[in-house]
């Protein structure tokens, strides 16, 4: 299991290095310059500004210099926002992010298991059937015409909740939800793949055999190991919920890292651009590889079997 760990941990720290290497490349080969605007500026304000942020020296210092300001939690100046750095940025927009983000992962989650395993437990029958499509629906409809008609229905003909802003709870429900959806029909089709083959395997006819109520065998017997494989999705999962921010924040005009995003590109902020890039880019990493340490940890399928080092002729 130790090497197992170290190797997972080899790869997470190997992928966050390649993020970062390859977000800094093509920072440098966009086109472009966020000092020069529609005001032509003196060459020699632009050679200080250049000098001030240290873009006058070679690519290879640049790169070095962000590496160590990386390992040290410093993500740099913004160069658009003066007297703003990419960390308050982070500060100021994340917590609305994540509190959006865990709210669609929880809905996710929630109904994922409990409309998967209803469609389980009613394998081939119309609950199935109707399950299915709706599950097709959510994970065919992009996030952004969902939250529109969302806005559309209950916020402008219902008038039953706020359509845009970030204020209260109410505010983070249609957001929140036009987020959660494909997730949600993505972890219901596992959910019931998974559970329709547990429910097959021979320990679960065992525990019929021993006088089992079926709500028993179903909970502590059924939906627990269905639910082991799930863990390896959370990464791509909340990859989804994170990335798909962005567009429901500029939409509900919610003040999180998306709008900051999305700005910062407007506005060739390449400092903000690299910054949440690798922000984003290593939550999602290390989410995958905790999923991937869970699953190793918990699924009693999954054996860490040392390689011999010779074998007998």
């Amino acid at each position: 299991m130790l090497n197992y760990l170290l190797k997972k941990l080899m790869i997470f720290l190997l992928s966050i290095l390649f993020v970062i290497t390859l977000t800094f490349i093509l920072m440098k080969s966009i086109p472009g310059d966020p000092f020069i605007s529609s005001q032509e500026i003196p060459k020699e304000t632009l050679a200080a500004l250049y000098k001030y942020y240290g873009l006058d020296k070679p690519l290879h210092l640049q790169y070095l210099k962000y590496i160590k300001g990386f390992l040290k939690a410093d993500l740099g100046p913004s160069f658009i926002y003066q007297g703003r750095t990419v960390n308050q940025i982070i500060r100021d927009g994340f917590p609305v992010s994540i509190v959006l983000g865990l709210e669609a992962l929880s809905l996710s989650i929630f109904f994922g298991i409990f409309f998967g395993s209803l469609a389980a437990l009613k394998k081939n029958k119309w609950q199935d059937h109707f399950y299915t499509i709706v599950a097709i629906i959510g994970i065919s409809v992009p996030n952004f015409l969902l939250a529109t008609f969302l806005q559309y229905i209950f916020a402008i003909k219902l008038k039953i909740l706020p359509v845009a802003r970030w204020d209260n709870f109410l505010y983070t429900i249609l957001p929140a939800i036009s987020l959660s959806a494909l997730p949600t029909a993505f972890i219901a089709r596992i959910i019931r793949t998974n559970m329709i083959e547990v429910l097959e395997q021979d320990y679960i006819k065992n525990a019929y055999a021993k006088g089992l109520t079926h709500f028993k065998v179903i909970f502590r017997h059924g939906l627990k190991n269905a639910l082991i494989p799930i863990l390896s999705y959370i990464g791509p999962i909340a990859t989804y919920v994170l990335t798909g921010s962005f567009v429901i924040e500029k939409i509900f005009g919610i003040p999180g890292l998306g709008q900051w995003l999305i700005l910062s590109i407007s506005n060739r902020d390449y400092t903000v651009i690299l910054g949440l890039t690798v922000f984003f880019s290593s939550i999602l990493i290390t989410l995958v590889f905790l999923g991937d340490v869970l699953t190793a940890m918990l699924d009693p399928r999954i054996k860490i079997i040392p390689k011999k080092l010779k074998y007998e002729k």
